[in-house]
């Protein structure tokens, strides 16, 4: 028997609580534990990527705001170019 802090694995426990387990039940949640944690930081990876490629379309829609119809052109392909790469 394992005794486990229910307030590490549920977040509506404001107090400790300590429970006896059995050993596969506390595998079980330290398992699901990880797993959690390392969804959060690939989520978080994740959004740090695609608001670096959300600044880089923010660049190209600076340089699309000329006057000049050539530049307005290259800017658009330059756009389909990146995002056919993708």
């Amino acid at each position: 028997m394992t005794t486990i802090n229910l307030k590490d694995f549920y977040p509506w426990y404001i107090h400790y609580e300590l429970v006896d387990v059995s050993d596969e039940v506390a595998k079980e949640l330290l398992a699901d534990k990880r797993y959690n944690k390392a969804h959060e930081c690939a989520m978080r990876r994740n959004k740090v990527h695609s608001l670096e490629s959300k600044n880089n379309f923010e660049a190209i829609v600076i340089t699309c705001s000329a006057d000049n119809p050539e530049s307005i052109i290259e800017a658009m392909e330059r756009c389909c170019r990146l995002c056919a790469v993708r």
